[in-house]
C-alpha cells in the first residue's frame, strides 16, 4: 500500500519540493531532519519523554540487540550511564538495562 502511494505521489507531483522517499519499509521526507534519540542523565522528570522516543526509534526496531544496547549507551550520561556500566550486549543484559 505504501509503495503504491509512493508511486502515485511521484507520478502526480514529480516537481514537488516535499516528495517523500520510501526506504526500508518507511516513508521519509527528505526535508526533515532524521529523528534522534535524546540524551538522558537519570532525571526522573524527563524519563517518560526520553523513553517514549527511545522505545519508538530503537527498542521496537528490528535492529539486533547489540546495536540497541549501543544506542542506549550513546544516549545516556551521568547517573543513567553509571546504572548500566558493566552490562554486556546480550538480550538478557539489554532487558536488565531497560528495567
Amino acid at each position: 500500500m505504501i509503495q503504491q502511494t509512493m508511486e502515485q505521489n511521484q507520478s502526480s507531483s514529480s516537481s514537488s519540493t516535499h516528495t517523500p522517499l520510501y526506504m526500508g519499509g518507511s516513508v521519509l521526507n527528505r526535508h526533515l531532519k532524521p529523528m534522534r534519540v535524546p540524551d538522558y542523565n537519570g532525571n526522573k522528570a524527563k524519563f517518560e519523554e526520553f523513553w517514549s522516543l527511545f522505545e519508538s526509534l530503537v527498542d521496537k526496531s528490528n535492529e539486533p540487540v547489540h546495536l540497541k544496547m549501543a544506542r542506549l549507551r550513546q544516549s545516556l550520561f551521568g547517573r543513567a550511564l553509571e546504572a548500566i556500566r558493566g552490562l554486556g550486549v546480550s538480550a538478557p543484559e539489554y532487558d536488565e538495562a531497560k528495567e
